[in-house]
């Protein structure tokens, strides 16, 4: 992105917006690449049920997309 922005003059607000929401998409997307040995070093046995709280993973889903004003509202959670 240091590249393209270094080429722009005097970018429009709205070339600026994508290249921040590119930058943002670029980060999550490494953090997640980074976690991907570590998943499947855990991930390895499928035989032991885990419990998992729903609104735990909706809430962590949640943070991972741009929701722009959006808020998540949990009325009741159930544990798979």
């Amino acid at each position: 992105m240091h590249l393209v922005r270094a080429d722009l003059n005097s970018p429009s607000s709205e070339v600026d917006q994508s290249l921040a929401d590119l930058e943002s998409v670029h980060r999550r997307l490494r953090a997640f690449a980074e976690g991907l040995p570590a998943l499947a070093r855990e991930s390895t046995d499928v035989e032991t049920p885990t419990d998992c709280d729903l609104e735990t993973v909706a809430r962590a889903a949640w943070e991972v997309v741009n929701t722009g004003d959006l808020r998540l509202s949990v009325e009741s959670t159930e544990t798979l």
